[in-house]
């Protein structure tokens, strides 16, 4: 029966650890510059509206950067 519990248990917490462990990957690639990477979302729990949010704020920050972009070569030439 204990075995079952380990078995059990590694399994949900995998469940769990995986959409954590791609949210903290595509924030240290943004956080390095790349503002490409979104995770992929699944369910509607937390996990995913944490994922919806962080993809939300990715597209937001990629078009902030393109609007400045825009803007300093509007006013560089």
């Amino acid at each position: 029966m204990a075995l079952l519990a380990v078995a059990v248990t590694v399994l949900v917490s995998r469940r769990l650890l995986r959409p954590v462990a791609a949210l903290t990957t595509a924030a240290r690639r943004m956080e390095a510059g790349d503002l490409a990477p979104r995770v992929d979302v699944r369910g509607d729990d937390e996990l995913a509206g944490l994922a919806r949010s962080f993809n939300a704020m990715a597209d937001a920050v990629a078009t902030n950067e393109e609007q400045r972009r825009r803007l300093v070569n509007d006013v560089a030439h």
